[in-house]
């Protein structure tokens, strides 16, 4: 089974905000992706908690902790009290995307816009790559565009088989014990009834993660 993609009419038409600032976005970074736990929990009907972008940008001043490019760009009602929009940097606050140990990672971005709530991650190459090559969990390996969504078969095999497996790369011990201790309890949150898989490759680090424990 190959690669799913979803086109604009059957899925993308349903919530258009998040189309609409993932295109926004890409007037200056083309390459940028809505992925993760968003299209996840919508192909799931689940409730989701926030969008994820990745960027890949050259830009200085969208990597900087100074956020006026972005208010700029996003046309955000900061100024206006009757408004809800808001953009900070994440840093360290949120544990979800580890910047300070994982290197790919240039800087997190808290995003509100018209009610829905962003994490614009600004990442080291192409975004699709980090999808494919960064990320921990099968089940969170999906991404869009802005024209179609794509749903691998890793991330469809955890879908049909309940399942929360541990992507096949290389891991470190930190990069584990970030994954089992931050993201896994999370995800188990939103899937109770799904069963962790380790693959075969990761045992080792596994049973070194539990010992620590």
């Amino acid at each position: 089974m190959g690669t799913i993609l979803m086109t604009n009419a059957n899925v993308i038409g349903k919530v258009k905000d998040p189309i609409r600032t993932l295109r926004t976005i890409q007037t200056v970074a083309p390459n940028s992706i809505i992925a993760g736990g968003y299209y996840r929990d919508v192909y799931n009907d689940v409730p989701y908690s926030d969008v994820d972008i990745y960027v890949e940008f050259k830009y200085d001043e969208f990597k900087s902790t100074n956020t006026s490019a972005w208010r700029d760009l996003l046309k955000l009602k900061v100024d206006d009290f009757r408004s809800a929009d808001e953009i900070h940097v994440l840093g360290d606050e949120d544990e979800t995307y580890d910047v300070g140990n994982d290197s790919r990672i240039i800087e997190v971005f808290g995003l509100v816009k018209s009610e829905v709530r962003y994490n614009i991650i600004v990442v080291e190459g192409e975004p699709v790559d980090y999808v494919q090559n960064a990320f921990d969990f099968n089940i969170c390996k999906n991404w869009c565009d802005g024209k179609r969504i794509r749903f691998p078969k890793e991330f469809m095999a955890d879908v049909e088989n309940k399942t929360i497996t541990f992507c096949d790369r290389n891991m470190s011990l930190t990069e584990f014990s970030h994954s089992m201790n931050v993201h896994l309890p999370k995800l188990k949150q939103k899937y109770p009834n799904h069963k962790l898989i380790v693959p075969e490759k990761h045992r080792d680090v596994h049973n070194k993660y539990k010992k620590n424990c």
